[in-house]
């Protein structure tokens, strides 16, 4: 299979969450192709295929959609640009193509490849996945890791709704009363002092979203909307992360906090032997020495990771930093070096289920 032509065409068919469809066909041919069995889109959009029977079980799953905010495809040279060649269709690719060339290698297990929906929105492909498939022993999650190292933990998300209310005076008189865009200033410097930027892996860190305010250029605004977005780490829960934002909100009867929705960090077992499998490879087939990543972000692996009981890790091409940009790019090669450790790591893990 050609990389480069492949990528493309997945980043031709644009898919921000909710609109995965079109990018869901190419995926299910690209399955085919590649020598996968039993290839299907199932309910909820995701596509499934597997390849094998036996044990070691692998998952490897790759999310579809992406961001909003379309990027032209092109291709310049070794590098791909587009919306999602980081984040995270490159990565999808080199597990799909890692797990086929593992299968035809005489991988002695079973592989299910899974293309994901809604990973960016609130991950109703993951949960789906979770409990209409078996579980299997061992899952990797597709995220640009740079090629060369493993991620290992991923903090936990808490996305909230906060709503002020106060009465609207003529703009001509603010003297009258506070207004719901002053209450939201006040917050934002106590959220500010509360948690600072929480660059640390160990810190919580809160960022708004988004914001509105007014409807009128001469009115006061009398309401206000905002969206938190807390991130936290293992030692804390995301009922602990509620309990001090709420804390920090205070009991203004102006203030109304809506939980959306919520996730927990996760932290993948380093001593398992799928670490061990995927360090091994990346030292064989990059000749660097991988180093074990643990990210500000949440990904699809906290869910499974937690659902499923067993070891997890996220891995694949490209620069991390680079997601969520209009600067996304990725190497051809660098497709083709994740597929090949995520081969050989498959490999490994097999003859350590056989004791070799």
């Amino acid at each position: 299979m050609n990389v480069s032509r492949a990528l493309l065409e997945l980043l031709e068919h644009y898919s921000p969450s909710g609109r995965e469809e079109g990018v869901a066909r190419v995926v299910e041919r690209l399955a085919s192709e590649a020598g996968y069995s039993q290839v299907r889109v199932d309910a909820t959009g995701n596509v499934i295929a597997e390849a094998g029977s036996g044990r070691p079980s692998v998952l490897l799953c790759g999310h579809m959609d992406t961001v909003a905010g379309f990027i032209e495809p092109r291709v310049d040279g070794d590098r791909i640009f587009g919306r999602g060649a980081v984040d995270a269709k490159s990565p999808l690719l080199a597990l799909l193509l890692g797990g086929a060339m593992a299968h035809r290698s005489g991988f002695p297990g079973k592989v299910v490849f899974a293309g994901a929906v809604g990973e960016e929105s609130r991950s109703k492909g993951i949960y789906s996945i979770s409990r209409e498939l078996q579980a299997t022993d061992f899952a990797v999650f597709g995220e640009p890791s740079n090629t060369k190292d493993i991620t290992v933990g991923y903090k936990g998300r808490l996305l909230v709704s906060v709503s002020v209310d106060t009465e609207a005076h003529h703009a001509s008189a603010p003297w009258l009363g506070r207004n719901a865009v002053d209450v939201v200033y006040d917050i934002l410097g106590r959220l500010r002092g509360e948690f600072g930027n929480g660059s640390q892996f160990r810190d919580t860190s809160c960022s708004v979203t988004r914001l509105s305010a007014g409807t009128a250029h001469n009115v006061t605004p009398s309401s206000a909307r905002m969206l938190l977005d807390l991130r936290f780490p293992p030692s804390v829960t995301a009922a602990e992360a509620m309990e001090r934002l709420r804390g920090v909100l205070g009991g203004d009867g102006s203030l109304r906090v809506r939980k959306l929705s919520s996730v927990e960090a996760y932290v993948s077992d380093m001593k398992s032997p799928l670490v061990a499998s995927f360090r091994r490879a990346i030292e064989s087939v990059t000749g660097s020495r991988p180093s074990l990543l643990f990210k500000s972000g949440s990904g699809d692996m906290n869910i499974l990771g937690r659902l499923w009981g067993i070891p997890c890790i996220t891995y694949g091409p490209g620069d991390p930093q680079m997601s969520h940009t209009r600067l996304e790019w990725v190497s051809a090669g660098d497709v083709e070096k994740a597929a090949s450790v995520t081969a050989e790591a498959l490999l490994g893990l097999g003859n350590v289920s056989r004791g070799d």
